[in-house]
């Protein structure tokens, strides 16, 4: 993937970083902003500009995953609570 150095009104560096998150559904628009500031304030305290960091974030049902066997989430575990880990 190619990294534009200024869209959209930023100026990435060559130590740009794309986070790429993958999860299951159920999360508010609200905990997904929440996570966008905790990785890129994390990031930035870490050396990184904040313009460098860029998260895209995909999010599916249990029935998309087999977590082995070859058995949908939901043939083989119950799917977990929805809870936020960041506060």
């Amino acid at each position: 993937m190619l990294i534009d150095p200024t869209f959209p009104n930023v100026t990435r560096t060559a130590e740009a970083s794309i986070v790429e998150i993958l999860f299951l559904q159920g999360r508010t628009i609200d905990q997904k902003k929440r996570l966008f500031r905790s990785i890129a304030e994390r990031a930035v305290s870490a050396g990184f500009c904040g313009d460098d960091i860029m998260i895209a974030l995909s999010e599916n049902a249990a029935v998309d995953w087999s977590l082995g066997h070859g058995l949908a989430f939901g043939d083989h575990h119950e799917p977990p609570a929805t809870m936020s880990v960041i506060p």
